[in-house]
């Protein structure tokens, strides 16, 4: 599912950001260069899917993968042509240049790419296979369907008018020409890569564009005009809400609107400030009727399809925020005007199928706030900011029996924290006096449990919340790699680590051994057993799937 909940690569940067330390000087310098999308760093919670895997990694201005059976194959030529070395490369942002499917068994990437023409040649690479060349004079912009089975890319593009032609790709199939005038990033495609879903921009005004549908192997189809924005398009491609705006000179306030399957687009409110969506995106909250000079609007919630409905849940709301990952029944947090504090907020929780919650009645000493929340909607965490004594102070909150329980305090100092999927525990980075962090978990009893001192800030908590995987201050200030399990303790993967990435818990992708030279040795540790070094002089990691 689409939704325009943000650039999530964006996020996690900011995030990471905050978290490095001045002695690890490289990193700064790599993350600021660019930050590697598609890893589990940022969310701090790890992905885990043991069934398959693959390593997409770059090295001598070339892709490389390494998949489940062992077997690690070179997929490109050279990448960037005229380019001499990996840091010029790495400038060159190259992890824009390869994406894969989401059981990693299909690649699609572009290589022998012109940077004075910005034009290069757009290959496949299925597990087993002979890469496959789609099309030449392909511009970077290009996205693939979570399948892996269809790509749609720019040809002909017009960085003037930032627009260009619109392809599609399917496996056994031959190209389709899609449409005339496309800017990037304005082009969508289902999960199963049968529908697309693009806005076509003929005036070369953002918000005048229209708004189309297309089956593949079918007529493109007109859903509106004068569209400006696509907030979001369900799994099946069936829901579609689009923005249009009423002044073009605030584009942060606008209509929206819903094209479900089988019907005509229909004005869901007007004055729309934010909207947010469930997983599936067949739930949305919005708030509407937004008065500008005052700072807030009425919260509704409204879910699309069979069980169509709506629910006004608040007025005088600020602000709604999702929780930090997609759920199935969508759950927001909102700040709602205090009356008493005319500048201050109170913080309330809303699910869909539960009555709004107040979570949070803050003081002239609580001004700034992290929630976060497990996938059941049992449980949540969150930071709270004190101004006068300049540290954060984690809280929790349970839902049981019915009801939200009381908020109790884990901990004060907190730097950062992460609340497992499901098993209600949460790990925390703790500051000392000393500026170090250490590393906690608090486990659904009420505990807090020390697992490591001087940790850095990169951490993964798996699902259930009982694993643990995270750097700690080794020799000459460098960082070993550590695993924690509950019931069996830590124990110490390896030495000199510079980065790492999980497919599950028990396999692990690092990079160690950095130099100063760009380059490092590339391992993966998978269960038990001793790391296999899967490559040498590798620049970087791309993606782990």
């Amino acid at each position: 599912m689409y939704s325009d909940r943000g650039n999530e690569n964006s996020r996690k940067v900011l995030k990471n950001i905050k978290r490095l330390k001045l002695n690890r000087l490289i990193s700064v310098i790599i993350f600021l260069l660019a930050f590697i999308p598609g890893t589990v760093h940022g969310s701090n919670t790890m992905k885990e899917d043991p069934n398959s895997y693959s390593v997409i990694y770059f090295k001598n201005n070339q892709f490389y993968m390494f998949e489940k059976s062992g077997e690690n194959q070179k997929l490109s030529d050279t990448v960037f042509l005229g380019v001499n070395n990996d840091e010029d490369v790495y400038r060159q942002y190259q992890n824009d240049f390869a994406q894969a499917s989401k059981d990693g068994n299909t690649v699609y990437f572009i290589e022998s790419y012109d940077l004075d023409r910005r034009v290069g040649e757009l290959y496949i690479k299925e597990s087993r296979k002979e890469k496959e060349k789609i099309a030449s004079e392909v511009s970077k912009y290009f996205t693939i369907s979570e399948d892996g089975s269809t790509v749609l890319f720019l040809k002909n593009y017009d960085f003037e008018n930032d627009t260009g032609e619109l392809y599609a790709y399917s496996k056994g199939q031959k190209i389709e020409k899609i449409a005339d005038e496309v800017s990037r990033d304005r082009y969508f495609i289902t999960s199963e890569g049968n529908k697309f879903i693009f806005l076509e921009n003929h005036e070369h005004t953002y918000a005048k564009s229209e708004l189309y549908i297309k089956e593949r192997s079918r007529e493109k189809v007109k859903i509106d005009s004068g569209v400006y924005h696509v907030s979001s398009i369900s799994d099946d491609g069936n829901i579609i809400t689009y923005q249009k705006l009423t002044d073009i000179k605030n584009p942060y306030i606008y209509t929206l609107f819903v094209k479900e399957k089988d019907k005509e687009p229909q004005k869901i409110a007007d004055d729309v400030f934010i909207n947010i969506y469930n997983k599936d995106g067949t739930q949305i909250a919005y708030l509407a009727n937004y008065q500008v000079d005052k700072g807030y609007g009425d919260l509704y919630f409204k879910t699309f399809g069979k069980k169509s409905a709506e629910e006004m849940v608040d007025n005088k709301v600020s602000y709604i925020m999702e929780n930090d990952r997609p759920m199935n029944d969508l759950t927001v947090f909102y700040y709602k005007l205090n009356e008493n504090k005319l500048k201050l907020n109170d913080i309330y929780i809303k699910r869909i199928g539960r009555e709004k919650e107040k979570l949070i009645t803050p003081n002239e000493a609580e001004l700034e706030y992290d929630l976060q929340c497990d996938l059941d909607g049992n449980l949540i965490a969150y930071t709270v900011y004190d101004t006068n004594n300049r540290y954060k102070s984690l809280y929790v909150h349970r839902f049981k029996n019915g009801k939200w329980k009381e908020r109790e305090k884990i901990s004060d100092n907190v730097f950062d924290f992460a609340v497992s999927n499901k098993g209600g525990r949460i790990a925390y980075l703790r500051n000392r006096v000393d500026y170090e962090v250490d590393l906690y978990l608090y486990t659904e009893e009420g505990k807090s449990e020390k697992i490591s001192d001087d940790v850095d800030y990169d951490y993964l908590i798996n699902n259930e919340g009982n694993a643990i995987i995270f750097l700690a201050r080794g020799n000459d200030y460098k960082w070993d790699l550590w695993k924690f399990e509950a019931g069996k303790g830590k124990y110490k993967v390896d030495s000199d680590v510079f980065r790492f990435y999980t497919y599950d818990f028990n396999g692990i992708v690092y990079l160690k051994d950095y130099s100063l030279e760009w380059k490092g040795n590339l391992y993966i540790h998978k269960g038990q057993d001793e790391p296999e070094k899967i490559d040498e002089d590798v620049f970087s990691i791309l993606t782990v799937h």
